[in-house]
């Protein structure tokens, strides 16, 4: 497995997880993330692209392999720090994590996913334009009400890892 970059490891440090594993309520950690050296860093560094998709993708499959059904994720809140790196980045990629973390109803990942939920919530209504898979033209679409069908349209690692674990 090649490394990840720094930015990406910082958030599966124990350190960076014990922070917000204190915090009581979902509210607190999406705020105390976005004030938090490591999710600034990876924002920043996913705005000058030194972190790319691919190795965001790469990330999340390798902390994956520590996925157990029935069991809280352990990585969960790494994966929530991407979600909250990834508000203000102006990608598709960037945008559908979060809408497609926001809407997982796995009991594993559900602080991960109430914190993307708030995430999405903090991003102000915005006009977007996505080009559906099939469909030659632009559709516009308010990003806070993206019809759970369409926000995951493009199929993301997290499903992908799970099905086979």
């Amino acid at each position: 497995m090649t490394s990840s970059p720094r930015q990406l490891e910082a958030l599966s440090s124990d350190a960076f997880i014990n922070r917000f594993a204190q915090i009581g309520t979902v509210v607190g950690i999406y705020a105390a993330m976005r004030r938090s050296r490591e999710v600034r860093s990876l924002h920043a560094a996913m705005r000058e692209e030194m972190v790319s998709e691919a190795d965001i993708e790469a990330y999340v499959r390798a902390i994956l392999q520590a996925f157990v059904p029935g069991q809280q994720f352990s990585h969960q809140l790494s994966i929530a720090g991407i979600a909250v790196s990834c508000v203000g980045i102006n990608k598709a990629f960037a945008r559908d994590f979060i809408a497609y973390l926001a809407s997982m109803r796995s009991i594993e990942m559900q602080l991960a996913s109430q914190v993307a939920h708030q995430a999405l919530q903090s991003i102000p209504t915005t006009i977007r334009q996505t080009i559906a898979e099939g469909t030659p033209d632009y559709e516009v679409r308010y990003l806070n009400s993206v019809p759970r069908s369409d926000a995951a349209q493009t199929t993301f690692i997290i499903d992908e890892e799970l099905v086979d674990a």
